[in-house]
């Protein structure tokens, strides 16, 4: 009977061990699971000088290990907003070393995708023996035109997908990856003449000032 009980103690303790082992290395996973890759819209805030101009950002990735492929879907407020063209420069982060070894399954702008924003998606891979990529650079070139003033969110989001992008690697495995979404602001257009008006004002109204204190001392 104490031989039973001891071998039946000693078979918790070890299971007990084993439990705790199990614990220890799933918090490990956890942090090293903590993404380094950044997926984000470069410059991050940007100005158009008034409706009807165009300006232009970069999609870039950052930090990035054996990258094989993307999808990434961007928004923004299309009252604000036009995406007029979306590119992948010449040199651009995934340009492979031979042209045919390369699959486009979207590559898409939605200027009227619902009621108040805009969607572009944007999925690309290499085919092998393409070898993966590592690093940072760009993955396109955004164009937006500016349709009204105000202020709108270029934001990276994947509905539904536990991260920002999909990202994969050249095993089909997600890369964990954060968002940095970008900002554009349309201002309104100054008339030509309105700017010396401005330069001139402070000038005009120091003399006037000026004239009204002498007046008083007289």
């Amino acid at each position: 009977m104490i031989r039973k009980t001891a071998n039946l103690f000693k078979k918790t303790l070890l299971l007990l061990l084993l439990i705790c082992a199990l614990n220890t290395a799933n918090s490990i996973l956890k942090v090293n699971a903590n993404p380094t890759t950044t997926v984000s819209i470069l410059p991050p805030t940007v100005t158009i000088n008034a409706p009807g101009e165009n300006v232009t950002v970069d999609l870039n990735i950052t930090d990035v290990t054996n990258l094989y492929g993307y999808e990434i879907m961007i928004w923004y407020s299309n009252s604000i907003l036009n995406a007029t063209s979306a590119v992948r420069p010449p040199g651009h982060f995934m340009e492979p070393t031979d042209p045919a070894k390369q699959f486009i399954p979207k590559w898409e702008i939605k200027n009227n995708y619902n009621a108040t924003h805009g969607r572009i998606w944007l999925g690309f891979t290499l085919l092998a023996p393409e070898a993966p990529k590592s690093g940072s650079g760009i993955l396109a070139r955004i164009t937006f035109q500016g349709l009204s003033i105000g202020t709108t969110q270029i934001k990276i989001l994947y509905p539904g997908y536990q991260y920002p992008a999909k990202l994969a690697d050249n095993t089909g495995a997600p890369i964990p990856n954060t968002a940095q979404d970008g900002e554009i602001i349309v201002i309104p257009e100054f008339p030509s003449m309105v700017i010396p008006l401005i330069l001139v004002l402070p000038f005009t109204a120091a003399y006037t000032l000026k004239t009204i204190r002498a007046k008083r001392k007289q």
